[in-house]
């Protein structure tokens, strides 16, 4: 992860240097996405006002050591009893008893001590860097001073009474959050009691130039403790430090100190970039570990962590988190295995500084609505990226993209599983391709529009079986997640494009047969009443990606074996399943006439279609015994039902027709196109004098 961090950090210098970002020191961390309250000290440490605060992540705070930060740190729940009232009087009357006992009966010591450390010790130490205040940290520096002078003992208790006096008043609803949260909770809930985050300010009432949560101060404070390590270096012995480089070739200090924490976007969390523990048994084999494993010096792991705090960045506006190069640079994926898989994706070209929807491109639209879904949405897409690489190239001839996928696999554990760089020339011949082998399909007698899949949402059809008759489906993790950008960029020589065709003709067979033979309007948008063990509830929303883009997914990987449409189409596979789709044809009409629309459990060509999956020679054998009643009724009548002629014809040519043993999966392939395939022909005069055109009489025409 270091490898991909450093490449990014310099394919991303011109456009953070652009946009003036900040490069924000390790010990300043961003607040965690939680609403808190505000807490007013005066110039006593005493209470003076406190608020709520809808969003604390646009903040940052000091923390150098887990829980104990500040100006933000986390109050645990305040009182503990044996219930908790509901009603506002019952909370004030309860909160009222709990305080004339002067104990904070939710605390222990390790809490005390815990908030002692971040209001004195945290606070002392940010009052050493704030020496010879400026406009930007007056604030900052009177909110340590008053910080110091708090009574941890008592802090709690003050403010309790403080949220009770205003409940009295009618001025807060304590039995809404955050208030609720912090002030009383049942009795027995665990050894982790819940929380809410509390932010300090200096009194209102006092006028300073900026408020000390203000990002002009932190910003100052971010610069006075970049300046405080470089004198440290200073200390470092010089024969063992000056003109020694570390893994990256930037300057060795500060290889030995701790590796600051990233924060990937939305649920993922924090995760160290580095880490060989030499307490680890495993471990102690190497000669070299910790620091000295990868030595990487402070430098390097800033630029490291600038560079993905810029990518991971989010924007605030209107009260609304939004994250700012989501479907640009990073996706994350769905979870295809262990761990949740986070796609990282960009130009890595230093001086470039447009940034294409790179993200998307891999993956899809982020809001894939009813309205927003047209057959087109990936080529729209795939145009709109290729036109900005061609712009980048024109302008970087040596710019590639470079593609890593980072899956978080524990608390802080992340792994890298995909990591690769492709030329522009590259990616566009390989999208052209994609798309084109959309395309590499007959008409579908299947409902519009079918839509090019994009190249991740192709390992979610490869991880989705079916069961109980193909209409329950499963998760599966045959594949995982970035296949779908190996398949993009495969050709028919790698194994995985036939692993991808195994899987794709193993779940679509059975279930675009089963669809074939008993669609009814309504049939899939039922879920299954049941739910079993290791089943999802997600049938019907599954049943129609499959449909949609199950037939091109299998166009795209025909064309990787170089099956294009114009030869396979005249092949013996796709032609067995074009004859096994107008027998059912005439089996339909036969039933509409014959049985007076009482249509057969089974067509005799869908049955056939189950036969021919493992050995099409046999279900032709059996096809022809079973056949000739029907011909011999169609042949007695004078309106002769429009599937006998191309049924006598399809059927003389692959009498004499050669069937490999066992049939590959490609040809499984084509048999299925054909069976869902529209049929067209221009038989003579002597057949019917007019085209024949097969529809789907067993739907109803085609699908709306």
């Amino acid at each position: 992860m270091l490898n991909e961090g450093m490449l990014l950090a310099r394919a991303t210098a011109a456009v953070r240097q652009h946009q003036q970002e900040v490069s924000w020191h390790k010990l300043l961390p961003r607040c965690r996405k939680k609403p808190g309250l505000r807490v007013y000290l005066d110039g006593n440490g005493q209470i003076c006002g406190v608020e709520t605060v809808a969003d604390l992540s646009p903040f940052r705070m000091y923390e150098k050591d887990p829980g104990k930060s500040f100006p933000v740190l986390k109050l645990r729940t305040i009182f503990a009893s044996d219930s908790v009232p509901k009603s506002v009087s019952g909370v004030v009357s309860c909160l009222q008893s709990q305080l004339r006992l002067a104990s904070a009966s939710g605390w222990n010591d390790d809490m005390f001590k815990k908030l002692e450390d971040a209001l004195h010790r945290e606070a002392a130490v940010l009052e050493g860097l704030l020496t010879n205040p400026n406009q930007e940290t007056e604030a900052l520096l009177a909110l340590c001073q008053r910080a110091r002078k708090v009574d941890v003992r008592q802090f709690p208790l003050a403010l309790a009474a403080w949220l009770n006096t205003e409940a009295s008043r009618g001025n807060i609803n304590v039995t809404k959050k955050p208030f609720s949260t912090l002030l009383i909770r049942k009795r027995n809930i665990g050894q982790f009691p819940p929380g809410v985050y509390v932010q300090f300010e200096p009194d209102l009432k006092e006028s300073f130039p900026l408020p000390a949560f203000h990002e002009r101060s932190l910003t100052e404070l971010n610069r006075r403790l970049h300046v405080r390590d470089h004198p440290s270096d200073a200390n470092q012995p010089s024969c063992v430090i000056d003109g020694l480089r570390d893994a990256f070739g930037g300057p060795l200090q500060g290889y030995k100190e701790s590796f600051p924490p990233i924060r990937l976007p939305k649920h993922l969390g924090d995760v160290r970039l580095f880490a060989k523990a030499k307490a680890v048994n495993c471990l102690r084999r190497y000669s070299l570990i910790e620091a000295e494993a990868f030595p990487v010096g402070r430098e390097s792991r800033q630029q490291i962590k600038d560079a993905f705090d810029w990518a991971f960045d989010p924007t605030h506006s209107k009260g609304e988190k939004r994250w700012r190069f989501e479907g640009k640079i990073w996706r994350i994926l769905p979870v295809s295995g262990v761990g949740t898989p986070l796609l990282v994706c960009y130009v890595d070209e230093p001086q470039n500084e447009t940034v294409p929807d790179l993200g998307d491109f891999f993956f899809g639209l982020r809001a894939e609505d009813a309205a927003a879904i047209s057959d087109r949405t990936y080529e729209a897409k795939a145009k709109d990226v290729m036109q900005t690489l061609d712009g980048i190239a024109s302008r970087f001839p040596d710019a590639g993209v470079r593609v890593f996928l980072l899956t978080k696999i524990g608390k802080s554990r992340t792994q890298v599983e995909l990591s690769k760089r492709i030329e522009i020339e590259t990616l566009k011949a390989a999208a052209d391709t994609w798309q084109a082998g959309s395309e590499n399909v007959p008409t579908i007698l299947l409902p519009k529009p079918q839509q090019t899949p994009f190249p991740e949402q192709v390992v979610d059809l490869l991880n989705t079986s079916w069961t109980m008759s193909s209409t329950v489906s499963k998760k599966v993790h045959n594949f995982k997640s970035g296949d779908g950008i190996r398949l993009l960029l495969a050709s028919g020589k790698d194994k995985l494009v036939m692993e991808a065709l195994t899987k794709t003709v193993k779940n679509a067979y059975p279930f675009f047969t089963k669809w074939r033979e008993e669609w009814k309007e309504g049939k899939f948008t039922e879920r299954q009443k049941t739910r079993r063990r290791g089943e999802d509830a997600s049938d019907n929303e599954r049943a129609w990606r499959l449909i949609r883009r199950g037939v091109p997914t299998l166009g795209i990987l025909l064309l990787k074996l170089n099956h294009t449409k114009d030869s396979y189409m005249s092949d013996t596979p796709y032609q067995i399943g074009q004859l096994l789709a107008l027998v059912d044809e005439l089996h339909y009409e036969y039933c509409q006439k014959v049985r007076e629309g009482a249509i057969a459990s089974q067509l005799l060509g869908n049955a056939m279609m189950r036969i021919a999956y493992d050995n099409p020679q046999r279900a032709l054998q059996t096809l022809y015994l079973r056949l000739m009643s029907y011909l011999n009724w169609a042949k007695t009548r004078r309106d002769k039902p429009w599937a006998y002629w191309p049924i006598r014809k399809l059927g003389d040519e692959l009498r004499q027709a050669s069937f490999p043993m066992p049939p590959s999966e490609a040809s499984r392939a084509q048999l299925l196109l054909g069976y869902l395939a529209k049929y067209q022909s221009t038989p003579s005069a002597s057949e019917t004098g007019q085209s024949l055109e097969v529809g789907n009489h067993q739907t109803g025409g085609q699908m709306p």
